[in-house]
């Protein structure tokens, strides 16, 4: 799966393993190693894992699964919007999303941060003692 259809082809998205209820035949460290990325798992198994999974090859692989099913997932996404946008006559619209909460919070955010600043600076300079003169 990684060296032919991840490095040669260029699949960019998720590996998904047929039902498996025996672990001597399939197991998901084993799938994550090979470039697999999601196992279906057997009703007896309850997603249990007999093998190690604390060292770092196992972390990185399963870094890259996420990776992998992130990318397939928000890839469907904008294909399916592409297509029913052509599908049903509507304009794909690729401008900038419009924002989904009101202006003024970040504004809000802005004048909380310079009141804590301000009362920062007051404490100091109220709560600070003074040098001793020579």
């Amino acid at each position: 799966m990684t060296e032919l259809v991840r490095n040669e082809w260029g699949f960019k998205g998720a590996f998904l393993t047929d039902y498996a209820d025996h672990r001597i035949y399939m197991n998901a460290d084993q799938m994550l190693r090979v470039g697999g990325d999601i196992r279906m798992d057997g009703a007896t198994d309850n997603g249990k894992f007999l093998y190690e999974t604390s060292s770092n090859t196992y972390k990185k692989n399963l870094r890259r699964a996420a990776k992998d099913v992130t990318y397939m997932w928000l890839n469907a996404l904008a294909v399916n919007a592409a297509y029913n946008a052509e599908e049903n006559n509507v304009p794909i619209i690729t401008a900038v999303p419009k924002l989904n909460f009101p202006w003024w919070i970040p504004v809000m955010i802005g004048v909380n941060v310079l009141v804590a600043a301000a009362c920062s600076v007051y404490l100091i300079f109220t709560f600070k003692k003074p040098k001793p003169k020579q």
